[in-house]
Formats: C-alpha cells, structure tokens, sequence
C-alpha cells in the first residue's frame, strides 16, 4: 500500500483524505481498518518538583499490519483532532507525485526530497528534516536496525518541537 503526504494538508490512505485538524472519530471512520487505540500520559513531574503541567499526553491510534508491510500511526492533540502521521512500514509515500519508497537508500529519497524544498537538516546520522514539507525521514540504522534503507517517515501539522530542538544545539 501507498500513503500520499499532502504537505501542509495531511494525507492520503486507501483513496480517503485526512486533513490535519480532522476529528478522531471521523479519520477512525474514513480508514477503516482495525486499530489499536494508545493514550497515555507520560509524568514528567519530577523534573518540575511535582507540577504535571509539563506531563506528555499521548493520544494516536496504531495501524500494525506486519504481514502486509504496512505500519503506521496516526496521532492527534488533546482535542482529538489529527495532528501527525508515523509511518513505519509500507510500500512507498507518494510527494507530488513523486515515490519513496521503503527500503531505498535514504540518501536518494534525501535528493529527492530536497528538490522539493529548500531547507534540510541532518539531524542525527540518517535523520533528516524538511522544515518546508513539515517532515523527516529516517534509515533503518537510525532506526535501531541495520542499513540506509529508509524506515521511518513523519509528518506534522506543526513541527515547531523539533525546529526547536535544532537551535537547541
């Protein structure tokens, strides 16, 4: 199967579109497929001497499907509302038209990528964001495995945490 990113928008799976901002319950309905809901809330209070205001609140839905080589994740806000897209497995992301494929070498769907925008960052060894697409990519080595090929693909409705993360440095 094939995933259309739709930068700035959403995407596209099985023929339906999901836009950023989409409602849980309707992006649950438009998929149709089975689905693991996960919430959870990550405490972080120690670090913040007991206040939880700063506590990770995680609301996505995983879509495993190993046997058919796909695998992604959709997750949303606290309002339920569709905010970014994991994918970890399938057979290629389309981007205006054109195709990146999983399991090719990260540094051509880099190339590829890059002529799509103007700005790129190697953020870890075989890590890449794409601040003008709103999405990275990552291989396989990146990804605790073995090899270039490319193994994770994420895009965002806002990427302001990770933008963020490249000043920090």
């Amino acid at each position: 199967m094939t995933i259309e990113y739709r930068p700035l928008q959403g995407f596209t799976i099985s023929g339906k579109e999901l836009n950023w901002g989409d409602d849980r319950e309707v992006v649950r309905k438009k998929v149709a497929m089975q689905y693991e809901a996960d919430n959870n809330i990550i405490d972080v209070s120690i670090a913040y001497n007991g206040d939880h205001a700063n506590d990770i609140h995680v609301k996505r839905d995983l879509y495993n499907y190993w046997e058919k080589d796909l695998s992604f994740h959709l997750n949303y806000d606290l309002k339920e509302q569709l905010e970014s897209v994991e994918i970890h497995c399938c057979e290629a992301v389309i981007i205006k038209g054109m195709r990146l494929g999983f399991g090719e070498d990260v540094a051509n769907v880099r190339r590829q990528l890059s002529a799509l925008t103007a700005e790129e960052h190697e953020t870890a060894p075989g890590e890449f964001l794409f601040p003008g697409l709103k999405a990275t990519i990552s291989s396989d080595e990146a990804m605790g495995g073995d090899g270039n090929g490319l193994s994770y693909f994420y895009a965002a409705s806002n990427i302001d945490h990770l933008v963020e993360d490249l000043t920090a440095d």
